[in-house]
């Protein structure tokens, strides 16, 4: 018989929430949302192991999975979703996959979680060039979820489960990330802080992958895809920070290299074989500028 999960326990410091005023209930939620931050420091050794998969499997332009259901699901759809825009990552390298389809992304699709199967399945169906699997649930046990964790192991496809629950099934789990967020604000609703916790930990894993990349100078969004106004606008401010310039300049050399922050900023410097440098050092603008 599986321990029941810390998430399902109930929470001794809101047990009296409903006959509290309005102040103390955003006073205590805000207290119980820290844990959802702290713990990620105790989770450090199991993060920095799954940034250095997923960098390895970027670079060797694999795809990564990320499979969920409900809120968790819906997670790793948005991870998914954001990195093209954030870091010029292509949509096959970041996929995700949501326990009942699409439409369980706008409607909870009841029971699509408690099948082994077609989570097998919906993995089985996205193998193709896969290097890792990122699984999120809050109590680590979701069948749809070990389900393609079971699959992904027999395909020797290194996995990683990123749960609230320190008594989660690891059988096949390479990389077990364990965010100790306790009992939730209410009881059993996952969709506060163990979902927060798992946000952060997948904003940690996929930025200082990319980071590691050699997409980001110094803290710079320097392969941002400039595709709107907004986009654009932080390219430009971008390449005249980085050359000291002003933002006329800047434009300039943005529409020049259709707004690539990294092409620009090396034909600022001078260097106008930018495209040569930058495949020559994988990307790194720091070494390409200072390449001779």
């Amino acid at each position: 018989m599986q321990k029941l999960s810390e998430t399902e326990k109930i929470n001794k410091n809101t047990a009296s929430l409903h006959s509290l005023t309005l102040d103390k209930q955003i006073d205590l939620m805000n207290k119980e949302n820290l844990r959802s931050v702290l713990c990620l420091k105790k989770a450090k050794t199991s993060l920095k192991k799954a940034i250095n998969l997923v960098a390895k499997t970027y670079l060797e332009n694999k795809t990564i999975l990320f499979m969920g259901a409900g809120t968790s699901g819906r997670l790793g759809i948005l991870e998914a979703a954001e990195l093209p825009p954030t870091f010029s990552t292509l949509p096959s390298q970041f996929k995700a996959l949501i326990a009942g389809g699409n439409k369980a992304v706008f409607k909870a699709v009841e029971g699509a979680e408690d099948s082994k199967e077609n989570g097998a399945r919906d993995f089985l169906k996205n193998s193709k060039n896969l290097g890792a699997l990122i699984t999120i649930a809050a109590s680590g046990n979701t069948p749809y979820i070990q389900g393609a964790l079971k699959t992904a192991k027999q395909k020797k496809v290194p996995t990683i489960l990123i749960t609230s629950n320190k008594n989660a099934s690891k059988e096949n789990v390479d990389i077990f990330i364990f965010l100790d967020t306790g009992p939730e604000f209410i009881s059993g609703s996952t969709r506060l802080k163990a979902a927060s916790a798992a946000k952060f930990a997948l904003n940690m894993i996929t930025t200082l992958a990319m980071t590691k990349c050699n997409k980001v100078y110094k803290n710079y969004m320097v392969d941002v895809k400039a595709t709107n106004t907004k986009l654009k606008a932080r390219a430009v401010r971008l390449i005249a920070l980085t050359l000291n310039i002003n933002q006329e300049k800047a434009q300039v050399l943005a529409q020049k290299t259709n707004y690539k922050v990294k092409e620009a900023i090396l034909l600022g410097k001078g260097k106008k074989n930018y495209k040569t440098l930058l495949t020559k050092h994988n990307g790194n603008l720091e070494a390409a500028l200072n390449d001779k």
